[in-house]
């Protein structure tokens, strides 16, 4: 499977440039650490890793994408030159924020939903929104784009 571009986003948050880390970091290299302030499960580690990986920074992953962790797990350390951290982090951020959020709430409704039919199953749709969907359908298909509940009909 072919890897997105995600210079687009990057972009996006940083414009013509970080006017912040160009006045006020110095040069030089630095480390970040990345931890979670809740427990949750881990989603969007690779596209942290392409964040900073466009801005020159390497990073090592102390856990993978799927992984459930507590608050306070570091998930990812930084290393790199100051500026490119701080243009890159909070993409980055974003996306662990993002993804995870869902992976998380996605993992907590599937426990309640096992808590009431084991044999009950999350599935994806294309076409399906929780907004159209939930608590209703039994939609059951292979393609993870896109959150689709199941429930007793």
């Amino acid at each position: 499977m072919k890897t997105p571009d995600l210079r687009p986003f990057l972009e996006e948050d940083v414009g013509s440039g970080d006017v912040t880390a160009d006045i006020f970091l110095p040069e030089g290299n630095g480390k970040a650490v990345i931890a979670c302030e809740e427990d949750c499960v881990v989603a969007g580690l690779d596209e942290a890793v392409t964040i900073f990986a466009i801005g020159g920074v390497k990073t090592k992953e102390f856990v993978r994408d799927g992984d459930s962790v507590k608050a306070g797990t570091v998930i990812l350390e930084a290393n790199g030159p100051l500026k490119s951290l701080m243009t890159c982090e909070r993409t980055a951020l974003n996306f662990l924020m993002r993804m995870s959020g869902i992976a998380t709430l996605t993992h907590t409704v599937s426990e309640e939903v096992h808590a009431i039919d084991p044999d009950l199953r999350i599935a994806a749709t294309p076409t399906a929104s929780a907004s159209t969907t939930w608590p209703w359908s039994r939609t059951t298909t292979s393609r993870p784009w896109a959150a689709s509940t199941a429930s007793p009909s």
